[in-house]
């Protein structure tokens, strides 16, 4: 059933024309004033203590069409969506950072099975392209299934559900890293998955998120 929701949802785009997720605006799926009217995290790039990762940078708050926007990607097989979310993403990402590869959060196989897809490549394919770097969508793996983060009590309970559960190829090493993922919300997800890049080699890793849960 998943399969044929999935393939009954991409009809509907290819034949109803799309609509903005915030204000139902035509021809577009998130609209530069509804993106223009999202709450902007502060500070909008936040440091690295305790953290592998060197610092994550998040376009918005995770509240109101943001989190609409979250889950027609996620939830709703909106995939078209990616492409407005990975605009102000990129926005973030300075001139002066020398980025050598852009990497997605990757999903565990069964659960890839099951969504069809990644948000977080979709993601980072479009801010790879409108930021002219390589997009690497293999180089990070996830060695086995953990509980669904959004299920998880407290901090704690996420770090352990992500603990060791990626593999990163050397192929990082010496580069520095663009990891993206669609929301950041205690952080251990891009935790874990930078400590698999970083003991590959990775010389930093950088998170960028559409999301920010405050």
């Amino acid at each position: 059933m998943t399969l044929l929701r999935q393939t009954f949802q991409r009809a509907l785009e290819l034949v109803l024309p799309a609509r903005c997720v915030g204000c139902g605006k035509a021809r577009t799926y998130l609209c530069d004033s509804c993106v223009d009217s999202m709450e902007v995290p502060h500070p909008r790039t936040i440091a690295a203590d305790g953290y592998a990762f060197d610092g994550v940078t998040s376009a918005v708050v995770y509240d109101g069409i943001a989190r609409d926007a979250v889950h027609q990607l996620k939830f709703r097989n909106v995939r078209a969506i990616a492409a407005y979310m990975a605009v102000p993403m990129a926005r973030g990402i300075s001139a002066s950072l020398a980025l050598d590869a852009v990497v997605p959060v990757p999903l565990h196989r069964s659960r890839l099975r099951e969504r069809g897809y990644n948000q977080a490549t979709l993601l980072g394919r479009s801010i790879a392209e409108q930021i002219d770097v390589p997009f690497e969508p293999t180089w990070l793996t996830r060695k086995h299934q953990s509980g669904r983060q959004v299920e998880a009590k407290d901090v704690a309970a996420r770090q352990a559900n992500v603990r060791s559960a990626f593999l990163s190829s050397t192929a990082v090493a010496g580069l520095r890293v663009a990891l993206v993922d669609d929301v950041m919300t205690t952080g251990a997800t891009l935790d874990a998955a930078a400590a698999a890049l970083k003991a590959a080699g990775a010389l930093a890793v950088h998170c960028y998120t559409f999301a920010r849960d405050v």
